[in-house]
């Protein structure tokens, strides 16, 4: 018996990702409003540093998130122009492009995760 991925499946997964994308999306905002905050609210040059860097940090993730988001959908579209002929299994080239997707989500998942720990770490012992 052969396994079949199926496009309901990638698409859902997609759907998945795109929603926590969003919720990213929108928390780096507020996290870089809360960061412009506290640099115009700091002399010291050794925490003005610090900031900046996250708020570079920052800028750097919202513009993987969109680079993501573009390649998710991509892939969408991918997927419709390749099965115009109603089937519901992706072929080979199509799943190994979501393999990598799903690879990248989950390595973007842990950098944030550990951005935003550093930063609140920093924030608690700093701020």
């Amino acid at each position: 018996m052969v396994d079949a991925t199926y496009n309901s499946d990638l698409h859902f997964e997609h759907t998945l990702w795109t929603s926590e994308l969003t919720f990213w999306g929108g928390e780096l905002k507020s996290l870089e409003n809360r960061l412009n905050e506290l640099i115009s609210h700091w002399t010291d040059k050794e925490v003005l540093t610090k900031l900046e860097h996250y708020l570079d940090e920052f800028n750097l993730q919202s513009n993987i998130v969109r680079d993501i988001q573009k390649s998710i959908q991509q892939h969408e579209i991918n997927i419709l122009d390749h099965t115009p002929n109603g089937s519901e299994s992706m072929d080979i080239p199509r799943v190994k492009e979501h393999l990598k997707l799903r690879h990248k989500m989950e390595a973007q998942r842990e950098t944030y995760g550990n951005l935003k720990k550093e930063f609140f770490l920093f924030s608690s012992e700093n701020l």
